[in-house]
C-alpha cells in the first residue's frame, strides 16, 4: 500500500512528516489542513497541552467536551502521549 510505505502505517496519510519536514509546521491551528501537527516530537513532549489550554474551545471541538476523544481525534497508529494534567485546569 502506498499510505504504508510513505508513513508506516496503512489508512489515509496522516503523518505529517510525509511531506513536511520537521518544524515547518509550527505548534498551532493555522496550517492549511485546520489541524495540529501529527507525531511530531515537540508537540508531543507537552506542545499539545500547551496549545490545548491556550484554546480550549479548539480543544474540544475534536476531543470532546472532556478529552474522552471523538471520530476527529482518532489515532490511526499506535503512540505514546505525554498526560500532564486536565485541559483548561
Amino acid at each position: 500500500m502506498p499510505s504504508t510505505q510513505l508513513q508506516g502505517h496503512s489508512g489515509t496519510v496522516i503523518e505529517c512528516s510525509v511531506c513536511h519536514t520537521a518544524n515547518t509546521i509550527g505548534t498551532n491551528l493555522n496550517g492549511p489542513h485546520g489541524m495540529h501537527v501529527v507525531n511530531e516530537s515537540s508537540f508531543t513532549n507537552g506542545g499539545h497541552h500547551d496549545l490545548a489550554n491556550s484554546n480550549p474551545n479548539a480543544y474540544r471541538a475534536c476531543h470532546g467536551q472532556n478529552g474522552q476523544g471523538t471520530v476527529l481525534s482518532r489515532v490511526a497508529a499506535a503512540r505514546t502521549l505525554q498526560v500532564l494534567d486536565e485541559i483548561g485546569g
